[in-house]
C-alpha cells in the first residue's frame, strides 16, 4: 500500500485542447490503490472530509464508486468536488492469448489480423517490436521512446508523454533492478514510430505512457503495438492484469473499452478545504469544462469540430518547436 503524500494538485482551466491557465494547491494524496476495487458497491465517498493542518485539501485518486456522485457537495469542512467520473478498464491476462483474441467478435478479429498483416507488408514481411526491461535497456529505451514522445499530440497538446529529467530515468532502472517494468518500442524499417511505458504497480502492468507518430498513423501502429505486447505477455505469464488506467465515459472508453476484458466505475475525488477563494475555484472550473463542452457540441453541430482541432494542434505544434 502506498502512504499518501502532500502534492502540488494542478486544476487545469482547458477550452477543448487548450490550456488557458491553471490553480494549484497543496493537497494530501492518496493514490490509487487496486485493492480498493475489492470494495467498489460496498462504500461510497464520504460526503466531507476534515483536510489535515498544513494542506488544502485530500485528492483521492479513481475512488471506486457505485453510483454517480455530486459534482459539488459542500459539507463539514470540506468541499467535495469529483469533476471526473469514469470507467477504469482492464484486461485479465490468465489464459493464452488465442483465447483473450477469441473474446472479441467475428468482424472484429478480422480488422485487428488484418492491421497486423498490413503493417508487416508495408514493413517488408516482418514486424519489428522491441522489449526492454532489464536495467542495462532502460538507457537505450528511455532515448529512442522519448524521441517518439516529444513528436506525438499527447505531449504537443497536453504535456502528457514520456516524462523528462533524471529523476524519471533512475526511476525507470529502480524499476528494471526489480522487474517491475515493461517498455516497447515499434520500428518502421529501422525507425521508432510508437512506444508503450508499463511500470508495474502492486504487481499490476499499468498503462502509463504510450505514443506514436502522426504521419504512420494509416499504418496504426499503436494497435499494433498494443496487440503484440499483450500478445508477449500472455507469453510470459507473469502479471495477471493490465490496467489502462483513467478511461472515459460509460460506453465512450475508445480503444480501452474495446480491449479491455473487465471495467470499474470510478471517480476522482477532491476534498478542498472549505473557503471562499476553494469554492470560487471549483465553481470557476465546472464553468470552464461546461463552457467547452458546449462549443464542442456546437462546432461538431455545424460540422467544424474536426476541422478546428487540426488547425489547433498544428498550430500547437508550431508554437512547440
Amino acid at each position: 500500500m502506498s502512504d499518501p503524500t502532500i502534492q502540488r494538485v494542478h486544476f487545469r482551466f482547458r477550452l477543448g485542447e487548450w490550456t488557458l491557465f491553471e490553480a494549484g494547491r497543496d493537497m494530501l494524496v492518496r493514490p490509487f490503490e487496486h485493492a480498493d476495487l475489492e470494495k467498489n458497491g460496498r462504500s461510497a465517498p464520504e460526503p466531507s472530509v476534515d483536510p489535515p493542518d498544513g494542506v488544502d485539501g485530500v485528492f483521492v485518486a479513481s475512488m471506486p464508486t457505485e453510483s454517480p456522485l455530486r459534482r459539488i457537495q459542500i459539507g463539514g469542512k470540506s468541499i467535495r468536488y469529483v469533476p471526473e467520473q469514469f470507467d477504469r478498464y482492464f484486461i485479465e491476462i490468465g489464459g493464452t492469448f488465442a483465447e483473450y483474441f477469441s473474446r472479441f467478435s467475428a468482424k472484429s478479429r478480422s480488422t485487428l489480423s488484418r492491421k497486423i498483416r498490413r503493417f508487416a507488408a508495408k514493413s517488408g514481411g516482418e514486424i519489428d517490436l522491441r522489449e526492454y526491461k532489464s536495467p542495462q535497456e532502460m538507457s537505450e529505451y528511455y532515448r529512442l521512446a522519448r524521441g517518439v514522445s516529444a513528436e506525438t499530440y499527447q505531449e504537443l497538446m497536453f504535456d502528457m508523454g514520456l516524462p523528462t529529467g533524471e529523476v524519471f530515468q533512475r526511476g525507470m532502472v529502480a524499476a528494471a533492478e526489480h522487474d517491475s517494468v515493461r517498455g516497447y518500442v515499434l520500428f518502421f524499417h529501422g525507425k521508432p514510430i510508437a512506444y508503450l511505458y508499463c511500470p508495474v504497480r502492486d504487481g499490476v502492468l499499468l498503462y502509463q505512457c504510450v505514443g506514436h507518430l502522426r504521419q504512420f498513423s494509416d499504418l496504426s501502429p499503436g494497435t499494433v503495438l498494443l496487440l503484440l505486447a499483450l500478445e508477449r505477455l500472455h507469453q510470459e505469464a507473469r502479471f495477471s492484469l493490465f490496467d489502462f488506467t483513467e478511461g472515459g465515459q460509460a460506453g465512450r472508453g475508445g480503444h480501452k473499452e474495446f480491449f479491455a476484458t473487465r471495467s470499474h466505475r470510478c471517480a476522482n475525488v477532491y476534498y478542498l478545504r472549505r473557503s471562499l477563494s476553494n469554492l470560487l475555484l471549483v465553481v470557476a472550473h465546472t464553468l470552464t469544462d461546461w463552457l467547452s463542452g458546449s462549443v464542442g457540441r456546437f462546432l461538431t453541430f455545424i460540422g467544424l469540430k474536426a476541422r478546428v482541432k487540426r488547425v489547433m494542434r498544428a498550430v500547437r505544434a508550431r508554437l512547440s518547436r
